[in-house]
């Protein structure tokens, strides 16, 4: 399954931000190095905080389709079944091939801001940084290959095409300036790509969130609830059931959160390009997946 084309046990992750925030405002190239670790930590939380999402996601999507798989087994012959599983096996198995590209892609995003770390903290003077360089290429030829069938938006475009100049205005410590110039729309494009493919993946998510959880409503909470059997009894079973339900009413909110994370990303990176760094708000957002994710992994 393309997902440009269709609109349709991660364990509790920690994101820790390693920002350094003393900066030394009378000297320029040590404050760029502090802003390059507030960016590079960013980018980890980031990306750790989407490989999570994306590793709950496949554990659930698998887990709401089993569930359907068994409830089609009602009133179904043999070969009537093999052709049933066949058919969600492969269609199932497409998506999580897609979510499975798109984690690795986002680990390369990963690598990337970790070695970038690493290179700000290097306490080479001149350090060419060999593998930012290595990973950037890599970055940018996925780039390319991905805009095939994603197009950038007109704004996306536009703030991404103010970027070129943005470095050599700003006061940028040596081992950092050729660094930062090199790869400044590359990593913007990296992360203006991430919106839109979160934004389809989200939607793909929520049309089956959605779908489960009204099914999962009518059979264990409305049905049990509307039942007029003397002998039926509502234990904490069916309030836990309820609960449940309510709880997974705000997953369009929260799945979207990580597209707003990945736009914001976006910003800071070009703040830091600037010699601008705020974090707050992305660590903010990057809190809001974390919940998410331990919700989803916590649903019966």
């Amino acid at each position: 399954m393309d997902l440009s084309k269709s609109r349709p046990k991660h364990y509790g992750i920690c994101a820790v931000f390693i920002i350094a925030l003393i900066l030394n405002t009378a000297c320029a190239p040590t404050q760029t190095i502090e802003q390059a670790r507030d960016l590079s930590s960013s980018g980890i939380a980031y990306t750790t905080a989407v490989e999570a999402l994306v590793d709950s996601t496949v554990v659930r999507i698998i887990d709401f389709d089993s569930a359907s798989v068994i409830k089609s087994r009602r009133g179904q012959t043999e070969d009537q079944l093999k052709k049933i599983l066949a058919a969600h096996n492969e269609a199932l198995s497409a998506l999580v091939a897609e979510l499975e590209m798109f984690k690795g892609q986002n680990k390369l995003l990963q690598s990337y801001f970790v070695n970038l770390q690493a290179l700000a903290d290097s306490p080479i003077k001149e350090d060419v940084g060999g593998a930012v360089s290595t990973l950037s290429s890599s970055i940018n030829g996925l780039n390319q290959s991905l805009q095939s069938d994603y197009e950038l938006s007109p704004q996306q475009q536009a703030e991404i095409g103010k970027l070129a100049g943005l470095v050599a205005q700003s006061a940028q410590a040596a081992k950092l300036k050729k660094t930062l110039q090199r790869d400044a729309e590359i990593i913007a494009i990296q992360l203006a790509l991430h919106e839109q493919q979160l934004e389809i993946i989200t939607e793909i998510l929520q049309d089956r969130f959605d779908a489960e959880n009204e099914l999962f409503f009518r059979e264990q909470v409305e049905k049990p609830y509307a039942s007029t059997d003397p002998s039926a009894e509502l234990g904490p079973g069916w309030q836990a059931a309820r609960a449940t339900y309510l709880r997974t009413q705000f997953t369009n909110q929260k799945l979207a959160t990580a597209q707003i994370a990945a736009k914001q990303l976006r910003g800071i990176w070009t703040d830091i390009l600037q010699g601008r760094n705020d974090t707050g708000s992305l660590r903010i957002l990057i809190s809001d997946i974390d919940e998410f994710v331990t919700s989803i992994e916590n649903l019966n």
